[in-house]
């Protein structure tokens, strides 16, 4: 039993570039991972994450405001973050940090419904009662007071039934004689993949999974059903289940093996039989990405801004797809960079638009007294389009650019001293791509950076980057 609060998580690389963790990603070893006072500045500990990308902070203080922000190993970058709580309040303020308010550990919440295919809110106890064994349907001779044909209701089995005893603290998983000697490896399944969107045999998968962690000590799954340390269904001294889940729980048991994480252990909340207690979510993670290894930026492959607003500039967006009542490249940048051009970008929504649309924006920000950094982020986003064949055709070789297979989007510049802006150190190099998917990230509203303190300085920083890239590999 731990006194404190915790906060944890995992660092990895996102492999498919989803911005969430799953089963396709590996994990990072390495990272720092830095917890700071709610203001933001005063550090308060630094640890680095081990061999499974997995950090924690324990002793923390119930109800307090916390950021926590990783800083990747070197040849990784910052891509995001998630913070998918159900207790705390927490928020996404970048791609390398997250702010969250602890809620105290004996807090309850209520408990709903699993939708179809979805792993949602949280896992309660199984009791040794029947009717609390058969809620999900994972063969057609399931217990008498048996389920449905999907995740549907409000019952998914955990941890053995310890008692009548309400417990309200952090429960450590190497307190095995609470919570069984594969409680970590639950805990991690249960952090990682509560409220993840899956099909219905992952579900059923992840679900087979955790009862075999739990009641089941045999390596494989040649019997047809989970023994039970408790009273067995009807007819049976197991739980049945549907063979056609077992490849999905073998990915779910082989990804656990081995993690130990802690879970947030509550009061018994709809005093179902025998005491039965919940758990919540508490992980907080952060997505990263290889450094590219692809070539620098070469003339011919972006413009400055002063190309995009003149008449050859505004012909060539005009041209794109078709000409200007094309809305293909209104939507992929509203698509590709929602934050920045999206339908909640403000002024700048390009939801629905044209190329002429598009081209009218560029004139807009390119108006703006002084310095011009959305006409150079665009800037760069529009010579993406331009040199990839697959978005905006061969229409650009005309004008001097370098029409390539991959794009102008695929190649490197090294930020310098601007690392701040995009959460990475100094002197990195990424790919335009990158560069523009952390500012698009760091967007909301349309606006980079919003309310973060020194947003100025990092909007000076962006716009040095931008504006670096327009310069360097401008045509002309």
């Amino acid at each position: 039993m731990s006194a404190g609060e915790f906060v944890q998580g995992t660092a990895y690389v996102d492999v498919n570039n989803d911005g969430q963790l799953d089963t396709g990603d590996s994990y990072l070893a390495g990272a720092t991972v830095k917890l700071f006072a709610a203001d933001g500045t005063t550090l308060l500990a630094t640890t680095t994450t081990d061999t499974n990308g997995a950090y924690m902070f324990n002793g923390l203080q119930d109800g307090a405001t916390y950021q926590i922000v990783e800083v990747p190993p070197a040849g990784s970058v910052n891509s995001s973050a998630q913070a998918p709580v159900q207790l705390d309040t927490a928020s996404v303020l970048a791609p390398n940090k997250i702010q969250v308010t602890l809620a105290p550990a004996n807090q309850t919440i209520s408990l709903s419904s699993l939708g179809a295919g979805i792993v949602d809110h949280v896992f309660i106890n199984g009791a040794p009662n029947v009717e609390w064994l058969g809620q999900l349907n994972l063969s057609a001779g399931q217990t008498a007071g048996g389920g449905t044909t999907q995740f549907a209701t409000f019952c998914t089995d955990l941890f053995h039934e310890i008692g009548g005893t309400p417990l309200s603290a952090t429960i450590q998983p190497t307190s095995s004689s609470v919570l069984g000697p594969a409680a970590g490896e639950i805990a991690y399944l249960f952090n990682h993949y509560d409220n993840a969107p899956l099909t219905t045999v992952q579900a059923e998968g992840l679900q087979l999974a955790i009862w075999k962690l739990e009641y089941d000590g045999t390596s494989d799954f040649t019997t047809g059903q989970i023994t039970m340390p408790m009273s067995a269904p009807p007819g049976g001294s197991g739980i049945l289940y549907d063979s056609n889940a077992v490849p999905s729980a073998m990915t779910f048991l082989n990804e656990a093996a081995g993690k130990s994480e802690t879970a947030l252990y509550l009061n018994a909340l709809l005093a179902p039989p025998g005491g039965q207690s919940q758990l919540a979510m508490r992980s907080f993670n952060f997505g990263n990405q290889v450094t590219p290894s692809s070539p620098p930026l070469d003339h011919g492959e972006t413009a400055t801004i002063g190309f995009w607003n003149n008449k050859n500039g505004q012909a060539l967006i005009n041209s794109f797809n078709g000409g200007p009542t094309s809305t293909a490249l209104a939507s992929w940048l509203a698509s590709t960079f929602p934050n920045l051009y999206g339908a909640t970008a403000g002024a700048n929504d390009l939801v629905g638009s044209t190329n002429a649309g598009v081209a009218a924006l560029f004139k807009n920000l390119f108006s703006v007294k002084g310095q011009k950094v959305y006409a150079q982020v665009l800037a760069n986003a529009l010579a993406v389009y331009a040199t990839t064949p697959s978005l905006g055709g061969a229409a650009a070789v005309q004008y001097g650019f370098n029409v390539s297979a991959t794009g102008t989007g695929s190649v490197t510049f090294n930020i310098g001293a601007n690392g701040d802006a995009f959460g990475v150190p100094d002197g990195t190099p990424l790919t335009v791509m990158q560069i523009l998917t952390i500012l698009n990230a760091k967007a909301k509203n349309g606006i980079l950076f919003f309310g973060d303190p020194n947003q100025q300085n990092l909007i000076n920083e962006a716009n040095t980057v931008a504006d670096g890239i327009n310069q360097s590999g401008d045509i002309s």
